[in-house]
Parts: C-alpha cells; sequence; structure tokens
C-alpha cells in the first residue's frame, strides 16, 4: 500500500515537471518565428514618445519596410537583437504560465461542481499563473526591450541603452540600482499586463475547447480544434495585450535617476495620463497594428504548440499502458 502511494506521489511529481517541461517549448518556438516582428513593434511603440504626430519623422512606418530598414542600416543580425533574454523571458514566464496552470488542471481545481472545465476557474488560474510569471520574468524583458530598442543613430528611437550583452546589461543595471529599483524595475506594467491577457486567454481557450468538443466527440480533429481554440483565445485577449504592452515598453526603456525613479514616468496611470495629455488619443494606437497581430500569431503558437505536446504525451501513457497490461494478461 504504502509503495503504491508513493509510486503515485513520484508519478505526480514526474508529471508536474513534464507539465513545467511542455510550457516552455511552445514559447521558444513561438520567439523564434516571431522575434524580428516583436522588435518592430517594440520600436514602434516608442517612435516619437510624448510627441504628437508631426513632430517626430516617423521612420518606422510598416512591418516590412521596418525590417529591411533595419538589415539595411544595422545588419541582418540586427532584427534578432535580444534574441537571448527574449527566449529566456518566454520560458520563464510562460513556460511557469502555462506549466502551473497545467498542473492546477491536473489537480482539478479548474473544474466546477459538474466536473466540467470552468471558464471562470480557468481565467482565475491563468491570471494568477500569468501575474507570477510576469514578476519573475520582468528581468529578462527589462533587458529585451532595452537591446532591442539599441540602433545606429539614423535609425534610433526612444532612449538609447548602450548594452552590448544581455550580461552586461544584467550587471549594470544591478551595480546602479539594485534589485527593487534596478532589474524589477516597472515590473507592475508587466503584471498587469500579462496577469489579464492571460485571465482573458485561459478562460476563451478553455470555453473554446469545451463548446469544440460537443462537436468532436470522438476526437478525429483535435489539432484542428486546437488551433482554432488557440487562435479564438489569442484574439480575444489581443486587444488588452496591445494597449498594455506599449505602457510596458515605455515603463522598461525610461531613463531613470540615480535612485532608480523614472524621469518620463513614475507610475502605470501616469503613464497612461502623459500618453493622453502630450500625445493624443491617437498615442495609444503606435504600433498597435503590429502588436495586435503578433500578440495573435505568438499566442496562438505557443497554445497550439504547449496543447499538442500534452496530447501526444497523454496518448503516449495510454499507449504504454495498454501494452503493459496486455503484457500482463498474456503472462497470467
Amino acid at each position: 500500500m504504502a509503495k503504491n502511494e508513493a509510486q503515485q506521489q513520484n508519478s505526480f511529481a514526474a508529471d508536474g515537471l513534464q507539465d513545467l517541461l511542455e510550457g516552455m517549448v511552445g514559447p521558444t518556438v513561438a520567439t523564434l518565428i516571431m522575434h524580428p516582428f516583436d522588435i518592430t513593434r517594440t520600436r514602434m511603440q516608442v517612435q516619437g514618445e510624448l510627441l504628437r504626430r508631426g513632430y517626430y519623422q516617423v521612420m518606422y512606418q510598416r512591418t516590412f519596410q521596418s525590417l529591411r530598414m533595419m538589415v539595411h542600416t544595422d545588419g541582418p543580425w540586427s532584427v534578432y537583437r535580444g534574441l537571448v533574454p527574449s527566449i529566456a523571458y518566454r520560458q520563464v514566464t510562460h513556460g511557469l504560465r502555462l506549466g502551473v496552470f497545467q498542473v492546477i488542471e491536473d489537480y482539478g481545481m479548474t473544474l466546477d461542481e459538474n466536473l466540467e472545465p470552468s471558464v471562470r476557474l480557468s481565467a482565475i488560474s491563468g491570471g494568477l499563473c500569468g501575474a507570477l510569471g510576469a514578476f519573475l520574468g520582468s528581468p529578462l524583458q527589462l533587458v529585451k526591450c532595452q537591446l532591442q530598442t539599441r540602433a545606429s543613430p539614423q535609425i534610433a528611437v526612444g532612449y538609447q541603452h548602450h548594452y552590448r550583452s544581455s550580461l552586461e546589461a544584467f550587471r549594470k543595471i544591478y551595480r546602479a540600482h539594485g534589485l527593487r529599483r534596478g532589474l524589477w524595475r516597472a515590473a507592475q506594467a508587466n503584471v498587469l499586463r500579462l496577469s489579464i491577457a492571460s485571465a482573458i486567454q485561459m478562460g476563451a481557450y478553455v470555453q473554446a475547447k469545451r463548446k469544440l468538443s460537443q462537436f468532436d466527440a470522438n476526437r478525429p480533429h483535435h489539432f484542428i480544434n486546437s488551433m482554432a481554440a488557440a487562435v479564438y483565445s489569442s484574439i480575444a485577449a489581443a486587444p488588452a495585450v496591445s494597449t498594455l504592452d506599449m505602457i510596458k515598453t515605455r515603463m522598461y526603456l525610461q531613463p531613470v535617476d540615480r535612485r532608480g525613479r523614472g524621469i518620463y514616468y513614475a507610475s502605470v496611470l501616469d503613464c497612461v495620463r502623459k500618453i493622453y495629455m502630450l500625445e493624443g488619443i491617437m498615442g495609444y494606437s503606435r504600433g498597435l497594428l503590429i502588436a495586435f497581430l503578433y500578440s495573435i500569431l505568438n499566442s496562438s503558437i505557443t497554445l497550439l504548440s504547449w496543447d499538442e505536446l500534452k496530447r501526444l504525451r497523454l496518448e503516449s501513457r495510454e499507449h504504454r499502458e495498454l501494452v503493459v497490461e496486455i503484457i500482463h494478461q498474456k503472462g497470467v
């Protein structure tokens, strides 16, 4: 009896670790594919910061025009600046978000009284997991954003942080301002963005999968259902993500004083207020289209990869159990 309980505990621990590892694969795949578009989005968001249109030169106009300009000016690898912290951020943030969410699902904490997946509980769990991942991954996001905007003077936008590598950025930020006002500065903007986005996304994803499963009782189109649910949930979360993402980017990229306090923005609300006062309502739309499309594509790839890996693991486990049962029966 004790042996069986120990085996079950080991199985739960192994499954939990596998959930976390599976949660890291999807974000990594998405980052490798989407990173050049992420750089374009970031630069569009800080282009003409705190200036009304007409008072600054619009260099980054369209996605592919921006990519061509970066490659022509700074070389082909310039569109992959900040890739290392970007991958690390996705693994930490979204790996934890999806991995911990899967563990919560495995323990039945997202089921309603009828043992059906609950949209409300999934949204709450998704929001909490998103907040956890966003907070822990905030230093990586900070460095990623600052490396992404580093460019030659003729195409530079926003405040320039002249770090040559991720390690140099971490070292200098920590030495200058420590943890809270250095590496974790503006973490609240990232937590707000990802907690809201993750709550909407995971709630919508569970809702879509639940609806689609009613038309697919025998599961012959699992991949198509997963893709449809991933796209639907990503579209649902994209408006919130796109707007909050610009605020997060502005908070991370602003210069700071000797005490690590932001010179442009004192807080998230102060950032929202100053954008409206100095840039007008259209200030919130800078880089909005690419941010919207990036969010949909990136989130769809992440969720689809995560769900397919989970499905393959479950099918592999069922196959092993069937083989063991057949061997046991023949042995008897």
